[in-house]
């Protein structure tokens, strides 16, 4: 099986002890003191899977990662479980040529999680040109 993780840009802004954790791509702030950066790497981590599964929930389209306009600002980037934007499905009738299908199945993958991984793959790779 392929895993996809994605990895999201999250601003960090120091501020006379406080250290604000901005995440563009969701419009998530969290507010932390200096000796608490790692609960609130792990909080706005948690926002940002809550407003995937939210958003994927509603059948509407979770962003990809943005890396534009992050040069000389000081970023975290946080890793996500690529898991958790699959929330919802659709079975779709596709029409594949067997002797893929046959590699595929040889290979002991699944199917459906082959083609949604290079469907995602494919889709990243256009908009991060």
């Amino acid at each position: 099986m392929i895993k996809e993780n994605l990895i999201y840009p999250v601003l960090k802004e120091v501020d006379q002890g406080m250290i604000n954790l901005h995440s563009e791509d969701f419009n998530i702030t969290v507010h932390v003191f200096d000796e608490d950066i790692i609960k609130g790497i792990s909080e706005i981590k948690k926002l940002i899977i809550l407003k995937m599964m939210e958003l994927s929930k509603n059948n509407e389209i979770i962003p990809l990662p943005n890396f534009k306009d992050i040069k000389n600002k000081e970023m975290i980037y946080l890793e996500i479980n690529s898991d958790f934007i699959k929330a919802n499905t659709e079975r779709v009738n596709m029409t594949i040529p067997k002797n893929l299908l046959a590699l595929i199945d040889e290979i002991g993958l699944n199917r459906s999680n082959y083609v949604s991984n290079l469907i995602w793959q494919d889709i990243f790779k256009k908009i991060s040109k």
